[in-house]
């Protein structure tokens, strides 16, 4: 078979393994998890082997998961379960890796959503803090700020005390909105790869803080920049995370 042929050579030729890596990343892209989880496992088993590619274990296993994760089978469930074993492996609420820590928060934040279980949107929580506080990225930053928010709601619901909690989502929201704001004045900004989730996550903040004047100025930002790159799933995406906001019974400002 050609995927191990390739990789039997990885050990005296680290091009071929990079090969490798390409071949499933472009599996990925396409959406072909299965292929993509085939040729991630090959890469694993030779990086386990060989010294020189040991530091390609810890991108190799998340991909791994987002691959099980995003491949929803045999359901949703049960892959969101999988994929969260398999970053077991990388110890990630002890981890310091910015994509560990959104990869984690992103499948428990789901986890939670099917549900309901507490444990899962407090690791969300954790996780999402954490990248955001280690590196002030707008990514782990936002989805933190929303997770705080549906505790607030979960604890509003309880009648138990919530208003502390919503000013911390409302602080890192604010912190959010600030460096995504600055990431846009930068001059290459439209050629960032990342550009249409930036303006995004300007969006969401605005959506927070009830400035919806703001807020459609930039999904409609994004939905140009979207349509000249020909990406659906941004926004695709985005309006599915403006739903979960607007069913959340709280007032934000």
């Amino acid at each position: 078979m050609k995927i191990t042929e390739d990789a039997s050579q990885n050990e005296q030729n680290p091009e071929s393994f990079a090969s490798l890596l390409h071949k499933a990343e472009e599996a990925k892209k396409a959406k072909d998890f299965t292929n993509a989880l085939k040729l991630f496992s090959v890469a694993k088993k030779h990086a386990e082997k060989n010294m020189t590619l040991k530091d390609n274990l810890a991108f190799i296993i998340s991909r791994q998961a987002l691959c099980t994760y995003k491949s929803k089978q045999p359901n949703e469930l049960e892959a969101l379960i999988n994929a969260k074993n398999i970053l077991e492996e990388l110890q990630p609420l002890q981890s310091n890796d910015l994509e560990v820590l959104g990869l984690t928060g992103a499948i428990n934040k789901r986890l939670y959503e099917l549900t309901s279980d507490s444990n899962y949107l407090e690791n969300a929580i954790v996780s999402y803090e954490k990248g955001f506080q280690l590196k002030q990225d707008y990514y782990n930053g936002i989805n933190a700020a929303f997770m705080l928010y549906k505790k607030t709601d979960l604890l509003k619901s309880q009648h138990k005390p919530w208003e502390d909690l919503k000013l911390k989502a409302d602080y890192i929201r604010n912190t959010v909105l600030e460096i995504a704001l600055n990431l846009e004045k930068e001059q290459d900004f439209s050629t960032k790869e990342d550009a249409i989730w930036i303006l995004l996550t300007i969006a969401e903040a605005y959506h927070y803080k009830g400035m919806d004047d703001l807020m459609t100025t930039y999904e409609n930002k994004a939905q140009d920049m979207a349509k000249a790159k020909n990406d659906t799933f941004a926004m695709s995406a985005y309006s599915e995370q403006k739903k979960k906001i607007e069913d959340l019974n709280i007032h934000f400002k």
